[in-house]
């Protein structure tokens, strides 16, 4: 989630979506600028809470509490388009361990609250992200909720032994024995403001508090230690890098990448960065015809699914391709006019591995 969604324009534009065309805009006109220049005094006031608040924590007036079970967080500075899910997958799938828990707020869910813990049976009722782990990971044990102690304590009952934490760099109610802070390569300090004018949701100053840094989305080693020196700044965590890769394309029926390229396709996302996502489709040579950008965590309904396809194959696509964060909302029992399908991604760490490889080790140590 970017921005709370709270009304809609006309013809369905989100204000979440308008906003951030007017951020991410390069040329804007004197009304956009006016925009600017409103959310910018937001931010300002944004800015103010969130450090009203971390030095309530630094001055010990508010302390953070140790939890009951040994809790590692994988989380950001930045709203949106980290890749912290499919970096908690292979965290998990590499600890190897029996008795994790992983905990989602479950952002955008239908059921999610502070008074109860859910279980990832449903894609839009327990949140979209805590789904897909649940799938990806069936041996671990997801939860949903807003209160993480609450989430703890059902995770105790189910004899975990470590939680880790999808989400929750900026809730310090609860003591974290290892913090990992992902940072997005292609716009590291979101726009440089905070929200709603850029996506900060802390200062860069914030990353002090992580133990490990890992550059997701990098495109070359190069640009790896360009940010390595912009981050020494902030912080003197242990830092790595790593990016996306998509190893398929699954739906109702899979297929290779090959099968795909040079095929014109639909496509369309919920992401808090859709560019990403895009750019992913263009650079594995799918000839994208036509595009269709939802809210984060928004579902596309079947009618509008329906109406998409129909434009889609009009302009020449063979398939529609989403991502799987988007394809376990939609209702896959339908007949579509095309196939429709899902890139199937994996995160995987390519430069410092020897920092992933202790940062397993740390989290192993928690156990024993």
């Amino acid at each position: 989630m970017i921005f709370p969604t709270f009304f809609k324009f006309k013809r369905g534009v989100n204000i979440e979506m308008f906003i951030v065309r007017i951020i991410e805009a390069k040329k804007v006109c004197f009304f956009a600028k006016s925009i600017r220049g409103v959310l910018y005094v937001l931010s300002l006031l944004f800015g103010v809470i969130v450090s009203f608040k971390n030095l309530l924590y630094v001055s010990r007036i508010l302390k953070e509490r140790k939890a009951k079970l040994p809790t590692v967080c994988v989380g950001n500075i930045v709203a949106g388009g980290v890749g912290k899910t499919p970096f908690v997958e292979m965290l998990v799938k590499d600890l190897e361990l029996e008795n994790t828990t992983v905990i989602s707020r479950g952002y955008r869910s239908l059921g999610a609250s502070r008074k109860n813990v859910l279980h990832p049976v449903d894609a839009n009722y327990c949140g979209d992200e805590a789904f897909l782990l649940q799938r990806k990971v069936p041996k671990t044990l997801v939860l949903v909720s807003r209160n993480r102690r609450l989430a703890i304590d059902a995770a105790i009952k189910k004899g975990a032994e470590i939680a880790i934490f999808d989400d929750g760099m900026q809730s310090r109610a609860i003591k974290k024995q290892v913090l990992v802070a992902l940072v997005n390569a292609k716009d590291p300090f979101g726009k440089g403001y905070f929200l709603p004018r850029g996506y900060l949701r802390e200062s860069p100053k914030a990353l002090s508090r992580a133990d490990y840094i890992c550059v997701t989305n990098l495109e070359s080693e190069k640009q790896f230690n360009l940010l390595i020196k912009e981050l020494k700044e902030f912080t003197s965590a242990k830092v790595m890098g790593g990016k996306k890769q998509a190893t398929g394309v699954c739906g109702q029926k899979s297929y290779s990448i090959e099968a795909l390229q040079g095929k014109k396709v639909g496509a369309f996302c919920g992401l808090g960065m859709p560019s990403q996502f895009f750019e992913m489709l263009n650079n594995l040579d799918l000839r994208v015809v036509r595009e269709k950008v939802l809210c984060d965590h928004k579902k596309l309904e079947v009618k509008a699914l329906e109406s998409f396809i129909a434009k889609s194959k009009a302009e020449g696509a063979e398939f529609v391709v989403c991502t799987e964060k988007d394809y376990v909302k939609l209702d896959t029992g339908r007949a579509y006019e095309l196939p429709v399908c899902f890139l199937q991604i994996v995160f995987k760490v390519e430069y410092e591995t020897k920092n992933y490889n202790d940062l397993l080790a740390s989290t192993l140590k928690l156990t024993n």
